[in-house]
């Protein structure tokens, strides 16, 4: 039976975690690299619980899961597979083996016929890492659908939400990475990173505000939230929330340099036996039709997965968990649908090992909403 087919008997569970989760609402995690406060800032709010909401376990759980309530995946007409190759940086100098062509796939096993492992040609697990030479070969001007969705995925295309500061945070988020920006003199347990994407942007040809440029190295010019708030409708404001909605190509490309980073370290982490498959799962996904969507989109949702204080029972539920729980797939709608549907078991597993107390199951909704846009269909209506 197609692992995507609808099995009516999930749904009544999944309407059961419905009720025990509580109400749906904005998803509260996943860009800035932490996991959040138990009482995020929620569009409505959500009934308390006395008892814990997941007790389940992560077997029990995936039964409920996005993939049995996905759209079938299309096997008639597969869509078009145009490459999308993204290759990660050297790892280091002294690895130089090139990556293998792109013509190198992995199939499933059969009940007569044995899978070939794609990239059987590379020298050693740690090599499939290194490119020679080779950054990524996708332009950003090729990304702005891809900017699209996350634009979408992150803000619901609320061009208000580009320039924000969130209430429980002591900075403000930029863009569709919501990147962060400490007011003068102001530092935090985070990483700044909108002063970076400054630099590639203007490295990109795009002439700042001059009042902006000014503030490179100075840090924001909002002291606290009730200042921000206060300059709503300031020039300077309405000149950076225009900035970043001119540049969202640009901002999925800066964030394009974030996977080409990600990549190597997933494979410094990973067992020895594993870091050759996650790099082909990798591969495949990339040189499938749309493949860089589901990539990218899930780095800047639930992050590369390295970060060791991401873990609930040693389980983390990054980008690298994902590739690492994909199966062998050939490139094309599959590699989607199966990115997919690991995508949402490592959710679904989180939500299982999280401490009861922070309800997480009233999330799952719409975390769930937001992989049903990894789906081979829905990619291919961009």
């Amino acid at each position: 039976m197609n692992k995507y087919r609808l099995n009516r008997c999930t749904l009544p569970v999944l309407g059961i975690l419905g009720l025990l989760g509580g109400c749906t609402i904005g998803t509260p995690y996943g860009t800035y690299g932490y996991i959040p406060s138990a009482n995020p800032n929620v569009s409505s709010p959500v009934a308390t619980a006395s008892t814990p909401v997941y007790t389940t376990p992560p077997a029990t759980i995936v039964a409920a899961s996005v993939h049995s309530a996905s759209p079938v995946v299309p096997a008639a007409t597969p869509l078009a597979q145009t490459p999308q190759v993204l290759t990660p940086p050297t790892l280091s100098p002294e690895v130089n083996t090139a990556l293998p062509p792109a013509t190198a796939s992995a199939g499933r096993s059969t009940a007569g016929t044995t899978a070939t492992a794609a990239a059987t040609t590379m020298a050693t697990p740690v090599a499939t890492a290194a490119a020679a030479g080779v950054g990524a070969t996708v332009p950003d001007q090729k990304l702005g659908w891809v900017a699209e969705k996350i634009y979408k995925n992150e803000i619901g295309a609320d061009e208000n939400q580009l320039v924000s500061w969130n209430g429980s945070e002591n900075f403000v988020s930029l863009g569709i990475g919501r990147f962060i920006w400490y007011p003068a003199s102001r530092r935090g347990a985070y990483t700044e990173t909108f002063p970076a994407l400054m630099d590639y942007v203007s490295a990109k040809g795009v002439q700042m505000p001059a009042w902006l440029a000014a503030r490179r190295s100075k840090g924001s010019p909002w002291a606290d939230e009730a200042a921000f708030n206060s300059a709503r409708n300031d020039r300077e404001m309405l000149e950076l929330r225009q900035l970043m909605k001119q540049t969202l190509p640009l901002q999925v490309g800066f964030l394009n340099q974030r996977l080409q980073r990600a990549i190597p370290e997933m494979m410094r982490q990973l067992p020895t036996d594993e870091r050759e498959r996650v790099m082909t799962n990798y591969q495949i996904m990339t040189r499938s039709q749309g493949g860089i969507y589901p990539v990218l989109d899930y780095l800047q949702f639930k992050g590369e997965g390295t970060n060791p204080r991401e873990r609930y029972n040693g389980k983390g539920w990054g980008l690298m968990q994902v590739l690492q729980g994909m199966e062998n797939v050939q490139p094309g709608p599959g590699a989607l649908a199966e990115f997919m549907r690991s995508a949402d078991e490592v959710l679904v597993t989180r939500i299982a090992n999280s401490p009861a107390d922070r309800r997480e199951a009233r999330w799952l909704n719409s975390w769930q909403q937001r992989l049903r846009t990894y789906h081979p269909t829905s990619v291919a209506q961009r």
